[in-house]
């Protein structure tokens, strides 16, 4: 892949983030919440720093690393469905599943569409630190318009 479509390719995806957080607020007005994550001052900045940090950090090295990353290695894992790998489309239902805890339903099968960018950047760049940033960029903009619930 040219240097230049991959710039292209990940501009979109950071670009791609406030679409998502505007739709999702047209979708849920009510449990729109501008800025309240941080109005628990030094606690509320922690939980931001949480929830649009850390765990989207760590949750890439499991799932994008560990999870697809093996994946990837069988000959199964790397065949693409359409644009992306069947690696990708496994690890992106699991990473969905394991949100319906913690969301409502929909919001959670929503999650599935950003971790098929999150994987496409891990697969494009061979790298973590693409969707980890992207993944971190999302639940930034994620938890400023939806508080942190």
């Amino acid at each position: 892949m040219t240097a230049v479509r991959q710039t292209l390719e990940m501009g979109a995806a950071v670009m791609a983030a406030p679409v998502v957080w505007l739709a999702a607020a047209a979708l849920w007005p009510d449990a729109v919440h501008w800025g309240a994550v941080l109005d628990d001052g030094w606690r509320g900045a922690w939980r931001l720093f949480l929830l649009a940090g850390l765990y989207p950090a760590a949750e890439e090295v499991v799932f994008r690393g560990v999870i697809q990353g093996w994946m990837l290695e069988r000959t199964w894992g790397g065949r693409r469905l359409g644009p992306v790998s069947r690696a990708n489309v496994l690890t992106s239902l699991v990473f969905a599943l394991l949100h319906v805890p913690s969301h409502p339903p929909l919001m959670a099968a929503l999650v599935f569409f950003p971790s098929l960018v999150f994987g496409h950047a891990r697969e494009r760049t061979r790298s973590l630190a693409w969707p980890a940033g992207l993944h971190c960029w999302y639940n930034a903009g994620w938890f400023w318009v939806f508080g942190t619930g």
